[in-house]
């Protein structure tokens, strides 16, 4: 959990590394108490689920008839038409000045100073969609992927000149899956990848407060 965000002193909190003091691994935050005892995801009817992990995300994709999306299709979904721009909105970047807001990305200096305004997730149409109707294509919290994450596949794939007919990367050996868009806690100073081309990766048991999903329907 982001170190700002527990309501209560949580049992067995300790830093995830001296790197990384900001992140506290801790026993109590679950999809139900998003934020530690005293939370409840009762409160967050309209915000994303956060605490998936991969395999969850699959579970709820084999009990609803539904699939995650490749990173490819997560991509195209996500710039709508608006093919060559970084973000949902065209080529200009967001600010701390824009009003309205674009997106939900921290807003201070991170990791340590708490910022003047609320840190976590928003509802889910907290901000204009983009021209296919998708909301938080970009900020919010990272959503996962179908693929298996390695550094060169795209380049790889483009420079081999052949037709790619299967969207999806599938590497059984590979430690980590693919996440998109970016959270509430990627900032101009740290982060940064709530761009619509930009990539995250983690292993499939990671969860955090920051980590979702979204389903496309299963062909």
């Amino acid at each position: 959990m982001f170190h700002l965000q527990i309501r209560t002193t949580a049992r067995n909190a300790k830093i995830a590394s001296p790197e990384l003091w900001w992140w506290l691994i801790t026993e109590d935050a679950n999809w139900y108490q998003p934020f530690g005892p005293g939370s409840s995801v009762v409160e967050l009817d309209d915000h994303p689920v956060v605490h998936i992990s991969h395999a969850d995300a699959l579970a709820y994709c084999r009990w609803s008839g539904r699939a995650l999306p490749s990173e490819a299709q997560w991509e195209a979904a996500a710039r709508g038409t608006l093919t060559g721009q970084p973000y949902p909105w065209g080529g200009q970047p967001p600010t701390d000045a824009d009003e309205p807001r674009k997106l939900n990305i921290f807003r201070g200096t991170f990791p340590g100073i708490p910022p003047e305004y609320p840190i976590g997730t928003v509802p889910v149409r907290s901000f204009a969609p983009n021209d296919f109707g998708l909301y938080n294509t970009v900020g919010n919290v990272w959503e996962w992927c179908a693929d298996t994450f390695a550094t060169g596949t795209y380049r790889e794939r483009a420079e081999s000149g052949q037709l790619v007919t299967d969207p999806f990367v599938r590497d059984p050996a590979a430690p980590d899956r693919v996440l998109r868009g970016g959270s509430y806690l990627c900032s101009a100073g740290y982060c940064a990848r709530y761009r619509t081309s930009a990539r995250g990766h983690a292993t499939p048991l990671t969860t955090s407060t920051h980590i979702g999903f979204r389903t496309i329907a299963a062909s």
